[in-house]
């Protein structure tokens, strides 16, 4: 981070030096004028800031005593090793690749909440055993608006698979699930959960009944449908872990807490 407090006259100096090996590395043309121009836009956003070296301002965090959360933004089944590969991201999205990206040793975990949609979803290519038929997909998909944030393509949707989460919980050492949208199966007759595969490969289900009726906004375990509250009890006792936060809509307050 050093290098955002040279004066542009040094940056463009270094540019000018590394533009030759560039060129004839990669046969690549560095624009001068337009990575100046993008250097001071950098400039002005980062400078005012305080910007310090990651693991260093964890270890004193720690030191102090203080929580960090750590929050993941891909699943473990787009993890680089441990994944559905090559149907996978470029990076380690476990839990334990989150604290060596970080610099933070295995020890400093001490708490771990799996996450998963009450239904599933893919994107892109790859095996998805749960993918649900078209109409029920799509079905899915517009109630929980299951298009990409970035590309808007439009997501795979399908059922929960309990293999699928076991694995993920022992992958990651979760100590308890969070189980999101359950509002997004609101208006569904019955709900297929896949159980294992036969040899085959091919995916057995259980059909549970639905609860058709709302439960968006619901912040009470107590309020919850039977069917609902049988639900999230059928996933507890496949996975062996118990489902301690449950959403139930898009608000942060929308969440039961068990």
């Amino acid at each position: 981070m050093e290098a955002l407090s040279w004066p542009i006259k040094n940056v463009r100096s270094w540019l000018e030096e590394k533009a030759t090996s560039v060129k004839a590395m990669y046969g690549v043309t560095v624009d001068i004028d337009e990575e100046c121009r993008l250097f001071e836009e950098a400039q002005k956003v980062v400078t005012p800031r305080i910007v310090r070296n990651g693991p260093d301002q964890l270890g004193l965090w720690r030191s102090e005593k203080k929580r960090i959360l750590i929050e993941g933004a891909q699943a473990t089944l787009l993890d680089l090793d441990h994944g559905t590969y090559p149907y996978v991201t470029s990076s380690q999205t476990t839990a334990a690749g989150a604290l060596q990206g970080l610099g933070l040793p295995p020890r400093a975990l001490n708490s771990c909440i799996g996450v998963a949609k009450a239904y599933c979803t893919r994107v892109g290519s790859g095996d998805f055993p749960c993918e649900a038929d078209e109409e029920t997909a799509h079905r899915l998909r517009e109630r929980g608006g299951e298009y990409g944030s970035v590309t808007k393509r439009p997501r795979r949707c399908g059922w929960l698979c309990i293999d699928d989460l076991q694995y993920s919980a022992m992958i990651n050492g979760f100590d308890c699930w969070n189980i999101t949208k359950m509002d997004v199966l609101d208006m569904e007759e019955e709900i297929p959960v896949g159980i294992h595969r036969d040899k085959s490969g091919k995916m057995i289900f259980e059909k549970l009944p639905g609860w058709k009726t709302s439960t968006v906004g619901i912040t009470d375990w107590e309020k919850l449908p039977n069917n609902a509250q049988n639900y999230i009890s059928f996933i507890e006792k496949g996975i062996g872990i118990p489902v301690r936060l449950i959403g139930t809509g898009q608000g942060r307050e929308q969440m039961i807490v068990r």
